[in-house]
């Protein structure tokens, strides 16, 4: 989500525009599933129907988009979505996006475990999101234990088991 809030919003405010639209993978996805071209065919294994949404920050934030996410786990038959009290656009960060972790690890992974704390109240063994930094920022949030029991997975991981 960074390169695409860069390609877009950061270097139209200092002046350059590119001409071409420039989306999110899965703004891409969800329109492809919308259109037909891929459709999910097999069935969500059982270990997986159970998911909770981690919002990327700059994705439900600064690219205000909250629906494809839901949009592309809406197509997969057989999934349960249990939605966290913090989502959308007023998902708590994982701690791990821009530059948190890098300027304040211990705070990074304190805010991380705070959200992990709050995805794991769903009930939802499976946390979704469409971040690479975010999937490593929930990392940090569970423990070695929790790592046995609980899966962060993108979206497009999630989907792909099913095509």
């Amino acid at each position: 989500p960074g390169c695409i809030l860069t390609l877009t919003k950061r270097y139209e405010s200092i002046g350059i525009k590119i001409d071409k639209k420039i989306i999110h993978i899965v703004e891409y996805i969800k329109k492809l599933l919308d259109e037909g071209k891929i459709e999910p065919t097999k069935n969500i294994p059982d270990d997986l129907k159970k998911v909770t949404i981690h919002d990327p920050c700059l994705i439900a934030r600064n690219l205000n988009d909250t629906t494809s996410i839901r949009g592309i786990l809406k197509k997969i038959k057989g999934l349960e979505l249990i939605e966290p009290q913090y989502n959308k656009e007023y998902v708590h960060c994982c701690g791990w996006s821009g530059t948190a972790h890098w300027a304040d690890r211990s705070l990074a992974i304190k805010e991380a475990t705070i959200r992990v704390t709050e995805l794991k109240e769903t009930g939802a063994n499976i946390f979704v999101s469409a971040c690479p930094l975010c999937e490593l920022g929930l990392g940090y949030g569970l423990t070695e234990e929790e790592k046995e029991k609980i899966k962060i997975m993108d979206v497009s991981e999630l989907l792909n088991k099913v095509l």
